[in-house]
């Protein structure tokens, strides 16, 4: 993506910790993600999360239950579903 924010990439040593993660998600309209630790991190903010996840993740069916969260099944070319924070 030619415009991508990564704002991991220009903080100063100092101010990289998952405070300044979960407060600049909570400055997006959303967030976009994959399934890794920084997911976890956009998760805890306020605004919605879409995040993508392959067909052999298993814990997929944590979500199922939770109502904050809707799982929505894609065949795309690396990703088979799709987790969206509502």
């Amino acid at each position: 993506m030619p415009k991508a924010y990564f704002p991991e990439h220009l903080a100063k040593t100092e101010l990289k910790n998952p405070s300044l993660v979960i407060a600049l998600a909570n400055s997006m309209e959303f967030n976009v993600t994959i399934d890794n630790g920084v997911m976890h991190m956009l998760g805890l903010s306020s605004k919605k999360l879409f995040c993508f996840f392959t067909k052999t993740q298993k814990n997929l069916n944590h979500f199922e239950k939770m109502s904050s969260f809707m799982i929505v099944k894609m065949r795309i070319q690396t990703s088979n579903y799709l987790l969206l924070k509502k």
